[in-house]
């Protein structure tokens, strides 16, 4: 069975806010959540295969889409 994890697990887990993961999701750059009811989760497989992906880019030399997301989003980020 697979272990499902909410946003806020999601967002300590990976050292970030919420709005973050939304922000990765929206943008495409975030495995999908599960619907369970009014509730929302990750399956935690899911965001494992998403970390490990992002380590192989990284090593690879590629750019990572998350940051550019963040990057986005921050502050006084020009907008197109």
């Amino acid at each position: 069975m697979a272990k499902l994890v909410r946003l806020r697990g999601i967002a300590e887990w990976l050292g970030v806010k919420e709005v973050t993961v939304w922000r990765w999701r929206k943008a495409g750059q975030f495995p999908p959540p599960y619907r369970l009811g009014k509730a929302i989760a990750w399956d935690e497989a899911d965001v494992i295969a998403w970390l490990e992906s992002r380590r192989e880019g990284r090593a690879a030399g590629t750019t990572d889409p998350a940051q550019a997301v963040e990057a986005a989003a921050a502050p006084g980020a020009r907008r197109a």
